[in-house]
């Protein structure tokens, strides 16, 4: 799968400091990368017993460059020098799996174990590298949480 990629223009609002604190609109070329997997899977061994899997990948890159201020309505014009040092680019990545084992031990009572992790983080800011966003997911720390739910139905 590749990757999307798409270039914007983009707007960010700075503080003028020769005028007073007067906001001027800051504005770059936007390049971003980003990539989603979604993969769900269920297996079913009896009609008493299941096993179902999602797994949801994700990470973005976004890189600005070019940066021009309005000179005038709809007129770009060079940015003028300092008003505007940050580093606006950025790297996400994410990664949620969910997996929920299902047995029914008996006719309306069932239980469910569910294990749950998600992980989140970030890279190199701009950096689109495919390779090393997806092995950077699986450095992030996780967060795992396991979840026990127990159906009884009584018989009345």
């Amino acid at each position: 799968m590749h990757p999307l990629r798409y270039a914007e223009e983009h707007a960010i609002v700075v503080d003028d400091p020769d005028n007073a604190g007067q906001q001027i609109p800051v504005f770059g070329e936007l390049d971003t990368d980003n990539f989603s997997l979604v993969t769900r899977a269920t297996v079913t061994f009896t009609k008493d017993l299941s096993f179902q899997l999602y797994n949801q990948i994700f990470f973005a890159a976004g890189d600005y460059q070019n940066f021009k201020s309005l000179t005038s309505p709809r007129t770009f014009g060079v940015l003028p020098a300092g008003l505007y040092t940050d580093n606006p680019d950025f790297n996400n990545r994410s990664m949620n799996i969910n997996v929920v084992f299902r047995w029914e031990y008996r006719p309306g009572s069932t239980l469910f174990v569910v294990w749950s992790q998600a992980r989140s983080g970030g890279g190199i800011p701009g950096d689109a590298s495919s390779g090393r966003n997806f092995r950077g997911v699986f450095d992030a720390q996780a967060d795992n949480v396991v979840l026990i739910k127990l159906n009884y139905r009584w018989n009345l």
